[in-house]
């Protein structure tokens, strides 16, 4: 029997929205919000700073909750000489988490210190956990939670937090450096952007959960226990699909094939996704597919597991589009695109208000409760050929 792995902490729903947004930015700014977002639904902060940094250590950009986006020439925070960060990472490549006092000598106080003076209490800062990310021995770039003196310090459940969030910030600071590398255009970035839109989970290389979703869990009960897993409790019962641990294997053995036929140190082509159904319950399907570094030495990919089931089973009945009205039309379409209900009110000019009871409209007449089923069904009756919104 395959050892199971733990389930990943239970997250908020807007944590877990922020979560999945930050796998969707393909640029440094859009990271930084995304980080900020995600950060400050799980602990209150001060502010967080982040910078990307891809020459030696200078960073080339920097972003804070309280400046936005500035030029670093000339700050003290980045001069070496000052911030006792900088040396401390040189002397420790790799080190992913620093406090900042960290690099003291025994018996210093951050207080006494000239960083301090000059930097952290004009800022109202006291309490900072730089989360840095390598590739070998490159810093890429770190992400910086600060808290206030009233704040106090981080706690451990808060620092288990951290630490469970840090290996999906890595991620997007790989993808953005290879993306910076091989100048990809924004219809490959989306390629593998659009992957993150249905309920799914990623695996490291070794099969352990980096992330899964609330809906994932449950579909990973009806999974593996049939319809009666609805009504388990997801988190406790968590365990991935033996299929889905297969398929992995399966695209592992086909990845590290191709490895052995191309040259040192060039990008390894993945293999096609795995499409799974599940034996009994056909409606129950997962795709399997990697994603990630591509194997030339800046890490291994990880598997990308997204979970979807056919229309008729999301509601037990056919959708009848026939009775929306064109308004609510506009806005399942909308939604179906991916767009939130700020980005739907602004793209169709109706306050968010209307667009809330429009699309409780919507999910009262199709007979759906989720906006991700709606999603679902929308997808899978396009797939067939059916009727549909556009």
């Amino acid at each position: 029997m395959r050892d199971r792995r733990s389930p990943a902490p239970s997250l908020s729903a807007r944590a877990t929205k922020a979560l999945l947004d930050l796998h969707t930015t393909v640029d440094f700014r859009s990271l930084c919000r995304a980080a900020e977002r995600l950060v400050g639904e799980l602990m209150p902060v001060h502010s967080v700073g982040a910078a990307m940094v891809l020459f030696e250590f200078k960073p080339l950009f920097f972003y804070s909750t309280r400046d936005g986006f500035h030029d670093v020439r000339g700050d003290v925070r980045y001069d070496p000489t000052c911030n006792p960060v900088f040396d401390y990472l040189r002397k420790n490549p790799g080190k992913k988490w620093v406090r900042l006092e960290d690099p003291l000598p025994p018996g210093v106080d951050i207080e006494t210190t000239p960083f301090y003076k000059q930097v952290m209490e004009p800022e109202g800062w006291r309490y900072v956990i730089a989360l840095n990310f390598w590739s070998g021995s490159q810093l890429l770039g770190w992400v910086s939670p600060v808290r206030s003196p009233a704040q106090g310090d981080f706690t451990a459940a808060e620092m288990s937090l951290l630490q469970h969030i840090y290996p999906h910030l890595e991620v997007c600071f790989q993808r953005l450096e290879r993306i910076h590398q091989l100048g990809l255009t924004s219809a490959e970035i989306g390629s593998v952007m659009d992957s993150m839109q249905e309920p799914s989970a990623v695996l490291d290389w070794n099969l352990r959960v980096i992330s899964c979703t609330d809906e994932a869990k449950v579909h990973f009960a009806r999974w593996n226990h049939g319809e009666g897993g609805r009504t388990l409790n997801a988190r406790l019962v968590f365990a991935l699909p033996e299929a889905a641990l297969a398929a992995c294997d399966v695209l592992k053995e086909g990845y590290e094939e191709s490895l052995r036929h191309i040259p040192a140190g060039a990008a390894a082509p993945y293999p096609d996704p795995i499409q799974v159904r599940h034996p009994e319950a056909a409606r129950l399907r997962l795709s399997v597919r990697m994603i990630g570094s591509r194997g030339n030495g800046r890490g291994l990919p990880h598997f990308l597991l997204k979970c979807s089931e056919t229309a008729e089973s999301v509601s037990g009945k056919p959708l009848l589009l026939d009775l929306l009205t064109t308004r609510e039309r506009e806005i399942a379409r909308e939604v179906w695109r991916g767009g939130s209900n700020e980005c739907i009110a602004l793209r169709l000019g109706r306050d968010i208000g209307t667009i809330k009871k429009q699309l409780t409209a919507v999910y009262r007449k199709l007979g759906i409760r989720t906006r991700t089923e709606l999603v679902r069904a929308l997808g899978e009756l396009e797939k067939s050929g059916a009727p549909s919104l556009s």
